[in-house]
């Protein structure tokens, strides 16, 4: 229901998902461009964008507000101020 790829190949997904959490650049590398031909070939859509909304802030930083309805982060840092 939530495939956004639409990727179909449970072996394709399976690379994807080792591809993921490999942490060795080489053999990442390596991985890629062995998963990259499949995925032309299935006219798959990879996703290579993440939304600005899911950005991670922490509990002590106090007055940084963003903009409404922007997708570009628009701060005003000279009201931010750090609580510890």
């Amino acid at each position: 229901m939530r495939n956004y790829t639409k990727c179909r190949d449970r072996q394709t997904e399976a690379m994807l998902n080792e591809q993921s959490s490999t942490v060795d650049p080489g053999k990442r590398k390596k991985q890629v461009q062995a998963i990259d031909p499949k995925l032309q070939q299935d006219a798959a859509r990879v996703a290579l964008y993440q939304s600005v909304s899911t950005a991670c802030r922490h509990p002590q930083v106090k007055a940084c507000v963003r903009a409404a309805k922007c997708i570009y982060p628009r701060h005003r840092m000279e009201d931010v101020w750090l609580d510890k």
